[in-house]
């Protein structure tokens, strides 16, 4: 799993119990005019401090939103993702449910559900992840999603040109991530493919994508997703 952000202080105790013990003391330091945007910016502002490497003061502010929104899926999304960069994926896993309960129609909160299934081998991950597309408009949201960069077209001629067994290579469980062009090009053809399950489309006789082959791209994909931060 790839994050882009340097990792954080840990936690000794679960996160709800933390909540009203880490808002007090939020509070006391937070000037009265970040405090007074709480409700609408807190969310992005948390984002903002993962992403210069903060972790601590981000979780800070997502347990004071939590304390104050107990189902607010934005903190949970988040919260989960700091406990995955921690190595926590059980917390994880349960923040993402919570969060979901909340917002289940977000893809994102299920793309991220869905990683943290297949990492910790739960078979679940695969329709978890089917669900996940099947939500989105098309691939380009998903992508967009993840934040996943793309390269111009002319440049990803063998990336499009190859099989998926050529675009995994040696990437997927206990290996490296598969490369953001071939991760791109994953993407798509599993998207093309769900989208065609679900409106009962038959594939053009020869271009069928096996299903043991496709399992592997959704495994492959997941073993490599970069962490989708709800804003």
């Amino acid at each position: 799993m790839r994050h882009g952000i340097r990792r954080g202080v840990a936690w000794g105790f679960p996160v709800i119990l933390l909540a009203p013990m880490v808002a007090h003391v939020f509070l006391a330091w937070t000037p009265a005019s970040v405090a007074a945007e709480l409700p609408d910016g807190l969310c992005r502002e948390a984002v903002r401090f993962c992403q210069s490497g903060d972790t601590a003061r981000a979780e800070t502010l997502l347990v004071t939103r939590l304390s104050e929104r107990p189902t607010d899926p934005c903190a949970l999304t988040n919260l989960g993702n700091l406990a995955r960069l921690r190595g926590e994926l059980s917390q994880a896993k349960v923040l993402y449910r919570m969060a979901l309960r909340t917002d289940s129609a977000d893809a994102g909160i299920l793309l991220n559900y869905a990683a943290v299934l297949h990492a910790l081998n739960d078979a679940s991950a695969d329709s978890t992840y089917r669900l996940a597309l099947r939500l989105s408009r098309n691939a380009t949201e998903v992508l967009d999603k993840l934040s996943i960069p793309r390269r111009d077209p002319a440049a990803d001629s063998l990336v499009k040109g190859a099989d998926i067994e050529g675009l995994i290579g040696g990437a997927g469980p206990g290996g490296r991530p598969v490369p953001d062009p071939n991760l791109v090009e994953l993407i798509r053809r599993t998207y093309a493919v769900e989208r065609q399950r679900t409106a009962g489309v038959e594939e053009t006789p020869g271009t069928r994508t096996p299903k043991p082959e496709i399992e592997r791209a959704n495994g492959a994909i997941l073993a490599s997703l970069p962490l989708y931060w709800k804003q």
